[in-house]
């Protein structure tokens, strides 16, 4: 084991000798104290004059000085070409409601919607496998 580090003794201090280590302790304890007093003070001046944002207002945006011209444009999710028939198929059938699908979503539709390809729903029976038949005027879609 290591032995703490003394000081030689001198003379004026009667002889006994001191642990290095403990005036280091006091010194680091005198510098934090000294730099908690400094950062205070530096503090206590930012808020004895206030901020920046009381002294100076704060220039506004381009962005709000703009109008409000209305809601912001959305991309519409179209297809390619006109739906047929033959492009959807039956998910599932609860009640009077049936969930379509086609490539690109899925549709949820009720009697009396209007579906591009079907026409207008007529009808919508549900078979014993929880899927039908969904009829509209102008096709008739069986699932099975």
């Amino acid at each position: 084991m290591a032995k703490a580090k003394t000081a030689e003794p001198k003379p004026e201090d009667g002889g006994e000798a001191k642990p290095a280590r403990s005036r280091k302790k006091k010194g680091i304890i005198a510098a934090a104290a000294a730099l908690v007093l400094a950062g205070g003070a530096g503090a206590g001046g930012y808020f004895a004059f206030g901020t920046a944002s009381e002294a100076s207002p704060a220039p506004e945006h381009a962005a709000a000085k703009k109008e409000n011209k209305g809601p912001l444009a959305v991309a519409v999710l179209t297809d390619a070409a006109p739906l047929q028939p033959a492009d959807y198929a039956i998910v599932s059938i609860f009640e009077n409601e049936a969930i379509l699908a086609t490539r690109l979503k899925l549709v949820r539709i009720k009697v009396g919607s209007v579906v591009t390809g079907l026409g207008t729903i007529t009808a919508i029976e549900a078979g014993d496998n929880g899927l039908g038949t969904v009829t509209g005027t102008d096709a008739t879609l069986k699932a099975g």
